[in-house]
């Protein structure tokens, strides 16, 4: 069983402001949930466990085919139904977990732009009613992305920003910004 279905998760985000704090243990108390090609760089502002991978990046999933992953579980996170091809690029061994297409594409409805894969994480924690998630290395672009010097995709982060929040409100979530 997925351990983030029921248990208390850490959802860990790539922005540099991460690296501000040192969160690490508190992390690291639970499954974590992390994003695309970040690796643990500073184990005291990060935590050291990584037990789930978000993505649905081509480039992601090649960076792991020729390492061994530290995670067990990919979510695979496609925002359109053309996109599930991408999954056919994994060769590296884990389990894979498929989040909801048609949450993807409600959110895009909410945003007037394609989601986040953070967004698209806590979305379904949400909708699974998950009433333990710790939201760490979230600033929804106040400082950049900490291993990408590119801004890719035409995300709407203060909208983001505001839907999170209200999550974390209905929720009783935990953010640590």
């Amino acid at each position: 069983m997925n351990d983030f279905l029921t248990h208390p998760v850490s959802v860990v985000g790539n922005a540099e402001s991460i690296f501000n704090h040192t969160y690490g243990k508190l992390i690291d108390e639970n499954p974590t949930i992390r994003f695309n090609r970040a690796d643990i760089i500073n184990q005291e502002c990060q935590g050291s466990r990584w037990d789930y991978l978000v993505s649905s990046e081509v480039n992601t999933f090649e960076k792991y085919n020729t390492q061994d992953p530290k995670f067990h579980t990919l979510i695979f996170s496609p925002t359109k139904q053309e996109f599930t091809y991408k999954l056919k690029k994994v060769k590296f061994r884990s389990k894979i977990f498929y989040l909801p297409l048609f949450q993807a594409q409600q959110l895009e409805i909410k945003l007037s732009a394609p989601p986040s894969t953070g967004l698209q994480i806590l979305y379904f924690l949400d909708s699974i009613r998950n009433a333990s998630v710790r939201i760490f290395g979230f600033d929804f672009k106040e400082t950049p992305t900490f291993y990408e010097t590119r801004n890719k995709g035409k995300h709407d982060y203060q909208k983001e920003k505001e839907l999170v929040m209200s999550l974390i409100d209905k929720n009783n979530w935990n953010y640590y910004n």
